[in-house]
């Protein structure tokens, strides 16, 4: 709805990079860049235009969005630690210059668009057009499993128009086909209403994560337990042995394990979630089970199957309980609690955001060691190294010295000249080394700087080095 179905790139540009800037102001850009990318893709095809045309101002629209809040980025962060000693920057500080950068460059990019600098191959915007939207290989329909899925009833899908949804869906990687089944052909899902889709396995993962959208076999998963995180898909050949029984509630009991979906070669699909049927030798089975259980019942699974391949990503979603919908309640009413506290300096942003994620440990919305896993030790580590080079290069005066002949050049052209100056150093020093590290090496110049134009005010250098050296995307080795 946000994105919606502009007339021109022109109008499309701006629609999708303001929003996608102001979530990064608040979140880390790469998993908002991940989960946006096949919604663009998607959104490009609708628009008859080549995906490249919206996928770089995507990437363009993250890393501005990244300079809008003390939080948006590391770099931000640095330059709030690097510059204490002579600024205190607030946590919307450098809200109104990135905002003007922002609008600057969405105009700018949507104004080039339409030539052929924004164009990431050969292929014209009918030619991707036509190419997105062909058929199935027959490599992708031999390994298509056949599964229903339901429209859950008052969740996101319900009541939308059936024919722009399936569509949709029927883009989605490793999805081949989507049938609406109902009774009433209407225009609009209802809930309750099932789809028929011919999807690969990393199809059926993409179609799982889908709100509002749960597969016929539901109830026999959540009979697996909760613990959710240990819960996977895979891909099972049926060995000589075979399974002994089909029985929903001894596969569970024998293997902890539900049937999803299934296979066989040249045929129909042997078994389908509340229909039933049987399997024999060779037939491939898409399983969703315990990871161990599947070491304590080792002796059975190897028995059973030939062969065994675990499903990537496939954990269950965690949005199809009421728990989980409290936990999403209580994560976005954090999130905001935590903007707020620190936007009016109530309690620094370190302390205000290590108790917000200790709250999410212990409602279990996030994982000790996945927290753990997103600490970019290589990152930290560079930050480090930098600030140790800042104070050295400030201590034996080579910050001095650098910072005076760079006014010896720019000086006599103005103020102007200089801001010029501070922002091309900057950029020009983060294409090679990470951005909050330029930060952290250019901060102790900018008082010596600022003593040559003693009318400008440090908030301009401070802001024009943070926003110069997030500019790095706008070169290829950045």
């Amino acid at each position: 709805k946000i994105l919606g179905r502009p007339q021109s790139l022109l109008m499309a540009i701006p629609r999708m990079m303001v929003p996608v800037a102001l979530l990064s102001g608040f979140f880390n850009n790469t998993p908002i860049v991940a989960m946006l990318i096949p919604v663009i893709v998607s959104w490009s095809r609708r628009m008859e235009c080549h995906p490249g045309k919206l996928l770089m101002p995507l990437s363009y629209a993250a890393q501005l969005g990244g300079s809008l809040t003390i939080m948006g980025s590391s770099t931000t962060m640095m330059a709030k630690e690097a510059t204490e000693r002579y600024y205190e920057m607030e946590f919307f500080g450098p809200f109104q210059i990135s905002v003007c950068l922002l609008l600057l460059t969405s105009c700018l990019v949507g104004l080039l668009a339409p030539t052929a600098l924004l164009q990431s191959s050969d292929l014209g915007c009918g030619d991707e057009a036509n190419e997105t939207s062909a058929a199935p290989t027959q490599a992708q329909r031999m390994q298509a499993y056949q599964i229903t899925f339901k429209v859950q009833e008052g969740g996101a899908l319900d009541g939308s128009d059936a024919a722009t949804t399936t569509a949709s869906l029927g883009r989605l990687p490793g999805v081949v086909s989507i049938e609406h089944l109902s009774d009433n052909f209407g225009r609009s899902l209802a809930g309750g209403d099932q789809l028929n889709c011919m999807a690969t396995a990393s199809g059926v993962v993409g179609l799982r994560r889908i709100r509002g959208l749960i597969p016929a076999c539901q109830p026999e998963l959540n009979l697996l337990g909760s613990k959710r995180r240990h819960r996977h898909l895979y891909e099972c050949v049926v060995s000589s042995a075979g399974l002994p029984t089909m029985l929903p509630q001894m596969l569970r009991r024998d293997f902890g394990m539900a049937l999803v979906a299934s296979r066989r070669a040249g045929e129909e699909s042997p078994w389908m979630a509340e229909q039933g049927g049987s399997v024999q030798l060779e037939d491939v089975l898409l399983v969703e089970a315990d990871s161990r259980c599947i070491v304590e019942y080792s002796d059975r699974w190897t028995s059973a199957f030939a062969l065994m391949t675990p499903v990537a990503d496939s954990s269950p979603p965690r949005n199809s309980t009421d728990i989980d919908y409290y936990r999403a309640l209580f994560t976005s009413i954090g999130m905001l609690a935590l903007v707020v506290v620190a936007g009016v300096d109530i309690m620094p942003l370190q302390i205000v955001a290590g108790l917000f994620l200790l709250a999410l440990i212990l409602i279990r919305a996030i994982e000790i060691d996945k927290a753990f896993g997103e600490v970019k030790v290589a990152v930290l580590l560079t930050i480090a190294g930098a600030s140790g080079l800042a104070t050295a290069l400030e201590k034996t005066g080579v910050a001095t010295v650098v910072a005076q002949r760079l006014m010896d050049v720019a000086l006599p052209g103005g103020a102007r000249a200089v801001y010029i100056a501070v922002y091309f150093l900057s950029f020009f020093l983060s294409v090679f080394i990470n951005n909050a590290a330029t930060v952290a090496i250019l901060a102790p110049m900018l008082p010596r700087m600022q003593q040559a134009l003693p009318n400008e005010p440090i908030s301009a250098f401070v802001y024009i080095m943070l926003n110069g050296a997030g500019a790095c995307f706008t070169s290829p080795l950045g």
